[in-house]
C-alpha cells in the first residue's frame, strides 16, 4: 500500500492502481484529489472541487458547469453524477463522513440524512429526526380528577388547606413551590419561571397574599400529576 504524497492526506492505495484512471503519478505518489483532471496541474484541497465517490478533483475554472455540484468543496464526477457504476453498493466515507450515495438510487442531498451547511456538507445527527417523531406522537390520555381521586380546584377550601399552594393558578401538586412577590413557597415551579425568569407574568397588582387562587385557567397541577405517573405508576400525589 502507498499513502497519498499530501501530508494532510491520509488516503492509501494499491501499488496497481497508482497510474491508473483512480491514481495519478506527479513526482510522488500523489492521489486525484490534488490534482486537475482536466489540466493535471496540482492545487490545494480548498482552491479544488472533489468528487464524494472516487479520487477526482477540478480546478473551479476547469469544472464542467454540468457536474451536479453538492457544496463548494464538493460535487459528482460525471461517472457518478447519473449514478452509474460498475462497482459494488457501499457507502463512501469522505473527511469522515459517510456519504448515502447507493448506486441506481434517487436520494436527495441535504434532505432528511444530510445537510448542507456553510464549510461543506454535515451529517443530521439525528437529533432534528428524533424531535419531529416525539412531535408526530399523539398526545397521551391523561386522567380526569375523579379518575385520579383528586378534588378539583375550581369546588376545593384553600381556606382549611395547610399545605404549599400556588397562589396564582392554585396548583397543589408541583415539582417544587418557590418564592413569589408574597413570600417565599407562594408559586408552583411553572409560574415562577413566567414571573421571575421570563418575566411574562405581572402580579404587581396583587400586594397582598391571595387567600384564592388569582386565576384557575392557568392550573398546572393536573398535566403535573399525569406526567408524574407516567413516568413512575405508583405516584400518589396525596
Amino acid at each position: 500500500m502507498h499513502k497519498c504524497s499530501v501530508p494532510s492526506c491520509h488516503k492509501y492505495y494499491h501499488l496497481q492502481c497508482v497510474n491508473t484512471d483512480k491514481v495519478t503519478r506527479q513526482g510522488e505518489k500523489t492521489c486525484g484529489y490534488h490534482l486537475c483532471r482536466k489540466c493535471g496541474l496540482p492545487g490545494e484541497s480548498k482552491h479544488m472541487v472533489q468528487c464524494f465517490r472516487c479520487p477526482t478533483a477540478f480546478h473551479n475554472q476547469c469544472m464542467s458547469a454540468s457536474l451536479p455540484k453538492i457544496s463548494k468543496k464538493f460535487m459528482l464526477c460525471e461517472k457518478h453524477k447519473a449514478g452509474k457504476e460498475s462497482k459494488a453498493k457501499r457507502p463512501v466515507s469522505k473527511n469522515g463522513l459517510i456519504i448515502k450515495l447507493q448506486l441506481n438510487e434517487k436520494e436527495e442531498l441535504g434532505s432528511e440524512d444530510f445537510k448542507i451547511k456553510k464549510g461543506g456538507l454535515r451529517r443530521d445527527t439525528g437529533k432534528a429526526k428524533k424531535k419531529k417523531e416525539e412531535k408526530r406522537q399523539p398526545t397521551p390520555n391523561y386522567l380526569s380528577y375523579p379518575e385520579l381521586g383528586i378534588g378539583s380546584p375550581s369546588s376545593f377550601d384553600y381556606d382549611s388547606y395547610d399545605k404549599d399552594w400556588c397562589k396564582y393558578c392554585g396548583s397543589r401538586f408541583s415539582s417544587n413551590f418557590t418564592k413569589g412577590p408574597w413570600g417565599p413557597r407562594t408559586l408552583c415551579t411553572v409560574h415562577y419561571i413566567e414571573w421571575n425568569q421570563k418575566k411574562k407574568l405581572n402580579l404587581d397588582s396583587y400586594t397582598s397574599l391571595p387567600t384564592r387562587p388569582i386565576d384557575l385557567s392557568q392550573n398546572t397541577e393536573l398535566d403535573f400529576v399525569n406526567k408524574a405517573r407516567l413516568r413512575n405508576p405508583q405516584y400518589d400525589p396525596e
